[in-house]
């Protein structure tokens, strides 16, 4: 799907089109002003949303999220409502996708030749790539770390597991 038009022009010189409720405005000053009220607020009713990085008037909250995964001043967008980027940017690949839980999605998917992200196995944040996991997996608080190969794990009980089997390993005398 293509980003949403501009605004239309209304009759005047510099008149702007809400594309929700097709309210005319004075210009696209007094349109921003609309958009930035909460769409409970408004008369009449509207659904228009502007996008969080360069303001542009969208039609709804689909369509701002389309436009903000192509808007390049939309980089680090978070909605406030969820606490959660409604647009993300991969570290690994510079890919946009439609929030954190995609992000984690593309990042942890098998076969991506193209893109070096990596997720930390214990917090979830996603990282550029394995260096940089590594990395900070050594200071996350929910990755556990294993004291002998530094290793990190999202459980207990996968380090658990982990340590048993390189005590087997160490007790037939050969590396794990």
């Amino acid at each position: 799907a293509a980003p949403p038009a501009s605004p239309q022009l209304c009759g005047g010189v510099g008149d702007a089109a809400c594309l929700g409720c097709s309210q005319c405005f004075g210009g696209q000053t007094q349109l921003a002003a609309h958009l930035a009220q909460p769409a409970v607020r408004r008369r009449p009713a509207c659904g228009s949303l502007a996008c969080r990085g360069c303001g542009v008037a969208c039609a709804g909250a689909e369509a701002r999220i389309t436009h903000e995964m192509r808007c390049t001043r939309a980089k680090a967008i978070v909605d406030v409502a969820t606490s959660s980027a409604a647009v993300a940017s991969c570290p690994g690949c510079g890919r946009r996708v439609a929030g954190e839980a995609k992000l984690r999605a593309h990042a942890s998917a098998a076969g991506r030749r193209s893109c070096t992200a990596c997720v930390c196995r214990g917090c979830g944040a996603v990282l550029a790539d394995s260096a940089v996991r590594t990395q900070h997996e050594e200071s996350c608080s929910a990755t556990k770390v294993c004291p002998g190969c530094r290793e990190g794990f999202g459980s207990q009980e996968d380090l658990a597991a982990h340590l048993t089997k390189m005590a087997a390993a160490a007790a037939r005398g050969r590396p794990a």
